[in-house]
């Protein structure tokens, strides 16, 4: 379970920085955005998480966490990817979602 936390918080640091880091390489990534400002909040809230699971990750609130936060994003990567709101590379995103699902549902 350590394992799969810190791995996920990594993604989630790197993933939720990315944005506001560079911008332009994100939306090359993932389509143009109009609210850039809230591209960078939710950003800032994964890493946030990311952090959490990475510090905290023989707590089971961190585990608990980290599920719930794999599930709302991967569904809403599907939700808005199959919907034409989001680009389809976010059903990757959604893949590596259920990856860490897989894998606290596993261990």
């Amino acid at each position: 379970m350590v394992l799969t936390l810190t791995i996920q918080g990594w993604f989630y640091v790197v993933t939720g920085l990315w944005p506001i880091l560079h911008m332009k390489s994100f939306e090359m990534v993932s389509g143009p955005k109009r609210d850039k400002w809230l591209v960078k909040a939710i950003g800032l809230m994964i890493a946030c998480s990311g952090y959490i699971f990475i510090n905290y990750n023989q707590n089971e609130i961190a585990e608990d966490l980290a599920v719930m936060n794999a599930i709302c994003l991967a569904c809403i990567d599907i939700y808005y990817s199959l919907r034409g709101v989001i680009w389809k590379t976010y059903l990757g995103d959604a893949v590596i979602e259920f990856g860490f699902i897989c894998a606290y549902l596993i261990t």
